[in-house]
């Protein structure tokens, strides 16, 4: 089973998606209330729509490899990220025995040519799809933990 994690700061809802056999849907937003939901799960992975750190100079890998597939990101330390990096950061270290991944919703969009609209309960969807995809090896990692669809998916002798 695989959680995907549409992070919200705290003005919004956090939109989470556990992917089994159907797609579950909840919105939640206390730190505590995320790491109870994702304990509950047993999920074997949770990929979640947020930066999960700072660079430590101007820009960090992950952003670095999107803008080389001219995928558009907003970095980690702009000012409207930086509270959701934060948050992500304290949930990273609240979920530390469970594997977690970085993940963004709109590259794994633009990759897989979905055309979904842009909303909280899609990208928590998308998340979860992409961490399905890593679990199954179908993904490359950008920078230290970015998951993105890699070109082996459309490989057909997979």
């Amino acid at each position: 089973m695989v959680i995907g994690i549409d992070l919200a700061t705290m003005k919004g809802q956090t939109c989470l998606c556990k992917l089994q056999k159907e797609p579950t849907v909840c919105e939640i937003n206390t730190i505590d209330s995320i790491v109870e939901f994702v304990k509950e799960a047993k999920s074997e992975i949770v990929a979640m729509d947020a930066p999960l750190r700072f660079p430590n100079g101007n820009i960090r890998g992950e952003e670095e490899g999107l803008y080389k597939l001219g995928i558009s990101v907003f970095p980690p330390q702009m000012p409207g990220m930086k509270k959701l990096t934060e948050r992500a950061i304290k949930l990273k270290e609240k979920l530390n025995e469970i594997s977690l991944v970085e993940v963004y919703p709109h590259a794994t969009k633009k990759i897989l040519g979905l055309e979904l609209s842009k909303n909280d309960i899609n990208d928590a969807y998308v998340c979860a799809l992409t961490g399905l995809l890593h679990l199954k090896n179908f993904t490359k990692v950008l920078g230290k933990r970015l998951v993105i669809p890699s070109p082996r998916i459309f490989d057909k002798s997979c």
